[in-house]
């Protein structure tokens, strides 16, 4: 889902690919994800565009993702949980700056109001989020499958000695079962014999 680099040489991040737009104006996106080079996922808010744009950069997790998509969380919160923010300016012709602050020492008028949930097209957004978490899940299941094959040669290797140690458990009573018939037609020729030998 990786699309255009949209921000260069970001302070601490690196690159940054426009991913995914939430807002935008006349073309512009104004609050959008991007990610880095290593997938990690960040929400940018474009905060001003006077004499050049501006735009605060937050890390986020697919965690605050979701809510901020189901409107349990408003956009100023979301971009204000990590400990630091990254902002970036951009001047006229293309230069761009950024640096990183103290989340507490962000400029309110920077941010949306309080309480200011997230409209956008929602069925786009929720795709966008179950397709990221679907990659998540396969990402974690790449690493973890080491682990897994283990545990299930432990289980395919127990299953093997079950089902040994039922096959002696049969053999063992088929071979009683055989002798036992045997017994049986010994005794039976006894008997007659002690019939035939009372006659």
């Amino acid at each position: 889902m990786k699309h255009e680099l949209y921000f260069e040489h970001v302070i601490t991040i690196g690159n940054l690919y426009l991913e995914h737009i939430f807002l935008q104006f006349e073309m512009e996106p104004v609050f959008f994800t991007c990610v880095d080079e290593k997938d990690n996922l960040f929400i940018c808010l474009c905060s001003d565009i006077r004499g050049g744009q501006k735009w605060i950069i937050s890390e986020c997790s697919l965690y605050t993702l979701d809510r901020l998509i189901a409107g349990t969380m408003d956009i100023s919160s979301s971009l204000c949980i990590p400990e630091h923010l990254v902002l970036i300016a951009r001047d006229l012709q293309g230069h761009e700056k950024s640096c990183m602050i103290n989340t507490c020492d962000v400029d309110p008028l920077d941010l949306p109001k309080a309480g200011t949930l997230l409209k956008c097209d929602m069925e786009s957004a929720i795709t966008y989020f179950m397709v990221k978490k679907s990659n998540a899940l396969i990402l974690n299941a790449k690493y973890t499958s080491p682990i897994v094959n283990r545990l299930l040669a432990y289980s395919t290797r127990l299953n093997e000695m079950v089902v040994h140690e039922r096959e002696l458990a049969e053999n063992e009573k088929h071979n009683v079962s055989e002798h036992e018939p045997h017994n049986h037609h010994n005794l039976d020729d006894a008997n007659t014999e002690l019939y035939l030998s009372a006659a």
